[in-house]
């Protein structure tokens, strides 16, 4: 299948006649025609109802007239893409969290001439979003139990990980919560909590906890709700007694700290690595190095 018969078939569909679309195309009624006749032979069947008035689609043509046209109008933005002047880009992709995102603005105020493209995901999307080079780097954290199971991973897609520094899982708790007043908590006592959590992928925090705490079978921790509203997390930690993780180290931004409490998690299954993935053999580019010198910076004044 050809550009060109998608063209004449969507000009065809929108012309309702070979005459008027041969003008539209700047060829001839034959031409066009021939071209229309090709496309249909290869999909072996006919797109248009043929009547005195001209053509118009028939059910089949009505089917593949949307992915035609869709086909046509994104061609017509690459082309104007290619034609614009395109900045330097700087892309990244990272877990939620406040503080990185004022990070990438300390970032803007050092590269004000650069495109920035960021994507927040969880693990297995920043790993895929760096294996296709939609990001030069991915910033995760990840339990010490899981990095060898990363690693494999990693390995197998050319990729690699650069720790920066390691910290800990905590959990945010509300006012309504029987932990409130409390500093810190072990991992056994996290049984006892109903928890609100995100859209879990294999690395994600739930996750990983659920199996450092030594607990077999999918209720080792009590999920009560899940929601990849950052606001409505929020909400349900401050107005019930579910609890969430985090990280002690970096406010991940989905709570108002006036209200709800940090609680460090004791214990060696808490520690956390976070660094950066990116390609293997990759010399990053500038604003790489300082987004991830800006980010060493910040967990260096954390500690």
């Amino acid at each position: 299948m050809k550009m060109q018969q998608l063209e004449y078939f969507v000009t065809v569909s929108q012309c309702g006649s070979l005459g008027k679309a041969a003008e539209k195309l700047f060829t001839s009624q034959p031409n066009v025609s021939k071209v229309i006749h090709s496309l249909e032979t290869e999909l072996g069947t006919p797109l248009f109802e043929r009547n005195p008035r001209g053509l118009k689609l028939n059910e089949y043509g009505k089917a593949i007239f949307e992915y035609a046209n869709g086909i046509m109008t994104n061609a017509g933005c690459i082309t104007s893409i290619c034609k614009q002047h395109i900045p330097e880009t700087f892309s990244v992709s990272t877990f939620q969290s406040n503080s990185l995102a004022r990070l990438l603005a300390d970032l803007y105020n050092e590269y004000p001439n650069i495109r920035i493209n960021h994507r927040q995901a969880n693990i297995e999307e920043i790993v895929r979003n760096v294996e296709t080079n939609i990001s030069e780097i991915g910033i995760i954290y990840i339990s010490n139990k899981h990095m060898q199971s990363l690693t494999n991973i990693l390995m197998q897609k050319h990729l690699e990980f650069e720790e920066l520094c390691s910290c800990r899982a905590c959990v945010n708790a509300g006012p309504k919560s029987p932990i409130y007043e409390r500093d810190s908590i072990s991992y056994p006592e996290l049984s006892g909590l109903h928890f609100v959590s995100g859209i879990q992928d294999y690395f994600s925090e739930n996750n990983f906890s659920r199996e450092n705490l030594g607990m077999a079978g999918s209720d080792a921790f009590s999920i009560s709700v899940s929601s990849n509203c950052n606001q409505m997390r929020q909400y349900l930690i401050t107005e019930t007694d579910l609890v969430d993780f985090s990280l002690n180290r970096s406010y991940n931004g989905i709570v108002d700290r006036s209200i709800i409490k940090r609680i460090d998690i004791t214990g060696d299954e808490a520690e956390l690595a976070v660094g950066y993935i990116s390609e293997k053999g990759h010399v990053l580019s500038e604003p790489a190095e300082m987004y991830i010198k800006l980010l060493s910076h910040h967990y260096l004044l954390e500690s």
